[in-house]
């Protein structure tokens, strides 16, 4: 099948417009350069849709397939009407998952447990403590206020602040400088 590399170039940049956002914000929100943006506007060709297309279409908003339906000559599927943000998707857990959660939640604070089971999920990472799998993680999750009359500037800033956080986190984590 043939993949139309230019087509999903020209809707970027016409979300990234509709957005209000430069290319240097767009960039900063998905964690990539400038570079990488106007890479993907130009209609740069790949084998595959990349983690950095996936990226872009996160922060647009987008559904996770609407890569590959603007690749194959369709238009990009919106998550949410009005929010750029990444909608999870939701999933039924097994016995044991819910146990295992349920034990995770009683080892938490009454702060952080009430956090956790209120209000929308907008994203999360994970991001590792060292080279090896056993070394541990940190979790970041992003809980979504409940602003139904949150405008498109008051998103945009919100994006803006998970983006800044979470490299910052990784600067730190990555950081093999002893503290004191």
């Amino acid at each position: 099948m043939e993949q139309d590399w230019g087509r999903l170039g020209r809707a970027v940049r016409e979300a990234r417009e509709a957005a209000g956002l430069s290319q240097v914000e767009l960039a900063e929100l998905a964690g990539l350069s400038r570079s990488a943006v106007q890479s993907i506007e130009r209609g740069r060709a790949f084998g595959a849709p990349q983690l950095s297309h996936r990226s872009v279409a996160q922060v647009l908003g987008w559904t996770p397939d609407s890569i590959a339906l603007v690749l194959a000559g369709g238009e990009p599927a919106r998550s949410t009407p009005s929010a750029m943000a990444y909608q999870p998707t939701v999933s039924v857990a097994t016995s044991s998952e819910t146990e295992s959660v349920d034990g995770l939640l009683d080892d938490l604070t009454e702060r952080v447990r009430t956090a956790l089971l209120g209000g929308t999920v907008a994203d999360a990472d994970a991001i590792g403590l060292g080279d090896e799998p056993d070394d541990g993680e940190v979790v970041l999750i992003w809980k979504r206020g409940q602003r139904p009359d949150a405008t498109p500037e008051q998103l945009r800033a919100d994006l803006k602040k998970w983006a800044r956080l979470q490299r910052v986190a990784r600067e730190i984590l990555a950081d093999d400088t002893p503290s004191a």
